[in-house]
């Protein structure tokens, strides 16, 4: 909710206007901080609900030295595309120097810790094969003018197509889809509209994309970083988070006419409630989640695949689109485990040894490079190993690093068996 005119209230808000959020990563989040920031709304009239026990969504970390830090991913940023959270983050105080916003501590860290990455792509014979001295993206005339015409050609012409649908298959070979596919987590078999708008919105950055110019690092994890920082500051404003309440369903007004909730429904510690939704009051949903129905392995089991949607996000959206069209299609995303799901994995050690193997193999020193993909792996790994230490509470003498495959289901190069089949000890090995 932004006001029309900045530092005046919205004339629909009263003082008995309530904010309920579902979700609590990033998007809710930063609705809140809006809500209270430009919306002028009173901290104590915004209610989160958050079905885990934690915020911060797929940007969540948690762990610690002695029992093993774990987190779903390390997001890219990049300056000109992420306008609107450089915009959210300016107005959080830093954790580690309340005197600065959180966007000033990220552009200062990146004004002092520079990316200069040595390899991008590495082949099993150590020939780094993205950076311009090493080898150009190996782009024929032909991808050059198909990747123009997914930009220009309107987004409705490529609805429901795959990637490999639009591409020659010698494209996908190229150093320039190796890049992008593992720097955006798709393969050939996902949507073509999602890869359109990758393009779109980073096509300023693709001639840094092997070099690691084009990302923004934050100081520590995202979740150190900015979730604690903004939950912090919503904390102070009087936000109320509801932790453990598993939104299932809401009511919307008969009237075809607008699209007003009445009532939301939700599950907490096993009972069924619900709220009254007033006239004034508003309701903003995160509809779906990539890290909904996640679950974690170790070093001796690997994680199971969930295909019941017991977290949530997914039925909440399945549930409302029954009662009201125009609310999109749920199944376009949630109904494609196989071809949606990918591996990701944290490590956490007191032996420099891997990190000294990867400096020795890739040429980057930890933070040099966003992270390095193996052109050779069949499980297409990548691994990121950042700047140490990379979560605030980590200790000297800890390492922490971490990857993902995006082909989960091939049989790996050395260890014989599929990686979502595999332990934390086979994917170290």
């Amino acid at each position: 909710m932004v006001s029309p005119e900045f530092g005046k209230k919205p004339p629909a808000v009263t003082d008995k206007t309530q904010i309920y959020i579902v979700g609590g990563g990033i998007a809710g989040l930063s609705a809140a901080v809006f809500a209270i920031r430009d919306g002028h709304i009173p901290g104590k009239d915004i209610h989160i609900f958050e079905a885990y026990d934690h915020l911060g969504g797929s940007m969540h970390y948690a762990g610690s030295p002695d029992e093993p830090y774990y987190l779903h991913a390390a997001w890219k940023v990049n300056v000109e595309a992420h306008q609107c959270m450089w915009d959210l983050l300016s107005a959080i105080p830093s954790l580690t120097d309340p005197g600065k916003t959180v966007k000033d501590e990220v552009f200062e860290f990146n004004r002092t810790h520079k990316k200069d990455a040595k390899s991008r792509l590495i082949d099993k014979d150590k020939n780094r094969t993205d950076i311009p001295e090493y080898g150009p993206l190996g782009l024929s005339w032909r991808d050059r003018i198909d990747l123009i015409r997914l930009i220009l050609i309107p987004e409705s012409w490529h609805e429901n197509r795959r990637i490999d649908s639009f591409f020659a298959p010698s494209f996908f070979a190229t150093n320039f889809w190796k890049v992008f596919s593992s720097t955006f987590a798709i393969e050939y078999w996902n949507d073509l509209v999602e890869m359109k708008r990758y393009m779109r919105r980073f096509t300023h950055a693709v001639h840094t994309a092997g070099t690691g110019h084009a990302e923004t690092v934050f100081p520590y994890t995202l979740y150190d970083s900015a979730i604690q920082p903004i939950a912090k500051w919503l904390g102070e404003h009087g936000v109320s988070f509801e932790m453990g309440c598993k939104v299932t369903d809401m009511d919307f007004k008969p009237s075809q006419d607008e699209l007003t909730v009445e009532q939301i429904h939700y599950i907490r510690n096993g009972e069924k409630k619900k709220i009254v939704v007033n006239k004034g009051d508003n309701v903003f949903v995160t509809n779906g989640s990539m890290v909904a129905d996640w679950r974690r392995g170790s070093m001796t089991e690997a994680p199971v695949l969930e295909t019941g949607k017991l977290d949530g996000s997914w039925t909440l959206w399945e549930n409302i689109v029954k009662k009201r069209s125009g609310l999109g299609n749920p199944s376009a995303f949630d109904s494609h485990v196989n071809e949606s799901k990918w591996v990701t994995f944290c490590f956490t050690c007191k032996d420099p040894t891997f990190i000294k193997l990867y400096e020795q193999f890739t040429g980057n020193k930890p933070g040099q490079a966003d992270m390095v993909t193996f052109k050779d792996s069949n499980w297409h790994m990548s691994i990121l190993v950042p700047d140490q230490p990379f979560v605030m509470d980590q200790p000297e003498g800890t390492y922490c690093f971490g990857g993902c495959g995006l082909a989960p289901d091939v049989e790996g190069n050395y260890v014989k068996k599929k990686l979502s089949e595999c332990n934390g000890e086979e994917i170290l090995t």
